[in-house]
């Protein structure tokens, strides 16, 4: 669907900020029991954003103190409100079959969410509105539930285009920094079709599986990918990577953003 470009508010109104605190507990319900000595949460923390030239971050970030109140504003208070487990487990089922992942992409659901932060306003919650501009860089910090020993692999898709646009191997402890980037990060609001003017809604998930037979090798030759390398990415075929790696589902979460030409531009130098 073509929409209008936007510029997202800098806070929410009452009713999503709810819906941001009920999607919080969610993730705490979840989360709260694997915080222990033999489970640890996978780290990715990048300190530094690179911005191609030519671009800038949005200007959003500084609040307008004109704006309703947002849910770091003092007089703003909501009362806490907890859900249970099964709750939980069906709004992320609910959430993931609007987003047409869950069957379509992912045939189970998983149990536990990926916790992405691109930085500033840019903590992502089963379906939050990212600013493309925003994810120019891999985000800077992710975390899921990971035991000290086991390898994981980390993929990032378009879940409209079926488009890879990140992958990395070989995760030990949940340390993202630590595995091995096969496919380099891909901007997701980037696209072969560079040239297009057209502004398109896309649904960006990323999952988490553990890599049941330990480290692989040589996964290069079959899932490589360099900037911009469309043909490796384009279509990719996850059932395959899940079969060829023999994958277990941990983890996921999906933002949605839009297509901007110019980020396709900048980032594949034409």
């Amino acid at each position: 669907m073509v929409k209008d470009k936007k510029v997202l508010a800098g806070h929410v109104s009452n009713e999503e900020y709810l819906m941001q605190r009920r999607k919080q507990a969610l993730q705490n319900v979840l989360m709260r029991d694997l915080e222990s000595h033999s489970n640890l949460h996978g780290v990715v923390d990048m300190d530094q954003m690179y911005i191609p030239d030519g671009m800038h971050p949005p200007e959003y970030i500084t609040p307008d103190q004109n704006e309703t109140p947002g849910p770091f504003a003092p007089r703003f208070q909501v009362d806490k409100r907890e859900i249970s487990e099964e709750e939980a487990m069906k709004e992320i089922q609910q959430a993931l079959e609007d987003a047409n992942i869950y069957p379509d992409i992912l045939t189970q659901v998983p149990e536990a969410l990926v916790n992405i932060n691109y930085g500033f306003h840019g903590c992502v919650h089963l379906g939050t509105e990212m600013d493309p501009y925003m994810t120019v860089s891999r985000p800077r910090r992710i975390t899921f539930p990971a035991n000290s020993t086991d390898y994981h692999t980390l993929a990032l898709l378009n879940a409209n285009t079926k488009t890879l646009l990140w992958l990395v191997v070989n995760i030990k402890g949940g340390k993202v920094l630590n595995g091995q980037e096969i496919a380099v990060y891909q901007p997701p609001a980037s696209s072969p079709d560079m040239h297009n003017a057209a502004i398109l809604d896309e649904t960006i998930m990323m999952a988490v599986w553990r890599q049941q037979r330990g480290m692989v090798y040589n996964s290069e030759g079959y899932f490589g990918a360099r900037i911009c390398e469309w043909d490796r990415r384009v279509d990719f075929d996850l059932d395959f990577l899940i079969d060829k790696l023999d994958l277990e589902l941990v983890a996921a979460n999906f933002y949605t953003t839009y297509s901007e030409p110019m980020i396709s531009q900048e980032t594949c130098y034409v």
